[in-house]
This record gives C-alpha cells, sequence and structure tokens, in this order.
C-alpha cells in the first residue's frame, strides 16, 4: 500500500525544474540561533556557516536540539533570537524556498539495501526519475561514493 501511496502521489506531481539556478545557495549561516519552548527550556547554537558541498556531521545525545535546528533552517520552526541565512555565490542574501530543502530524520527507517532502493522503496518505475533527480540535486557522485563501500 505504501508502495502505491508513493506512486500515487509521484504521479501527481509536476516535472522538477531547475527554476533557482541563478539563486543557488552557495551558503547557509547561522547566527545567535536560539529557540526557546513553551516549557521555557532554551537552546542555543554555536555560530556556523556551511558552504556548498561541505557535508556537515550533527551529533550529539538526544534531546540535545539537533533536530530542533534542522526544523528552525526549515522554517518549520521559528527562532526566539537569531537568524538562518542563505546567501548566493556573491554573498548577497536570497530568500529561498524553503520547501525545497530536506533532510532525513533521525526516526526515519532505511532498508539495508542500495540507496537508490531506499529512495525508489523497491519500484522499478521509479528508477528513470531517480535518476533524473539524483542528477538535479548533483548527488551522483555520493551514490558512487556509496557503492564502493
Amino acid at each position: 500500500k505504501l508502495n502505491e501511496k508513493i506512486t500515487s502521489l509521484e504521479g501527481a506531481s509536476a516535472p522538477l525544474q531547475n527554476e533557482h539556478q541563478d539563486k543557488k545557495v552557495a551558503k547557509l549561516q547561522i547566527k545567535g540561533l536560539q529557540h526557546q519552548f513553551k516549557n521555557g527550556e532554551l537552546i542555543s547554537y554555536p555560530d556556523l556557516t556551511i558552504k556548498s558541498g561541505e557535508k556537515v556531521l550533527v551529533t550529539g545525545d538526544s534531546g540535545s536540539g539537533k533536530s530542533t535546528l534542522f526544523k528552525l533552517i526549515l522554517g518549520k520552526l521559528s527562532p526566539t533570537r537569531g537568524q538562518v541565512i542563505f546567501e548566493d555565490k556573491n554573498g548577497k542574501e536570497i530568500k529561498l524556498n524553503r520547501d525545497e530543502l530536506g533532510y532525513v530524520a533521525q526516526d526515519n527507517t532505511l532498508f539495508p539495501d542500495t540507496i537508490e532502493n531506499n529512495m525508489t522503496m523497491f519500484n522499478s518505475k521509479l528508477d528513470e526519475k531517480v535518476k533524473r533527480v539524483v542528477k538535479q540535486v548533483e548527488f551522483e557522485n555520493d551514490l558512487k561514493k556509496s557503492q564502493l563501500v
């Protein structure tokens, strides 16, 4: 049933377009970022700059704020203080469609198989679409590296 649901959603979506090539994110900056929960708990994050192509590993104990950080970056939560800034290659701040961002949450399930099969959920009808999307999001080299392991 899950494969059927994914297929129906995939069929309803418009083809991906690289509409924001001129506004491609070159840098993500986090400045003075804090989030205070309704219970009063406050999480503060260090200032951070991530450049395009860099890979960052976020680790910490359960409840230390990793998921909250990603929700702040994705715009799912509003910061109590501070900013999340996206910049283009010229250092100009750009307003990004945050629906175009994503991350793999810690509670998702991955199958002990290839990344591609995890993306298609073993539906071969999606193979060509995955290849197209992988190329558009510049994930090809990462997939090649994972096949070497």
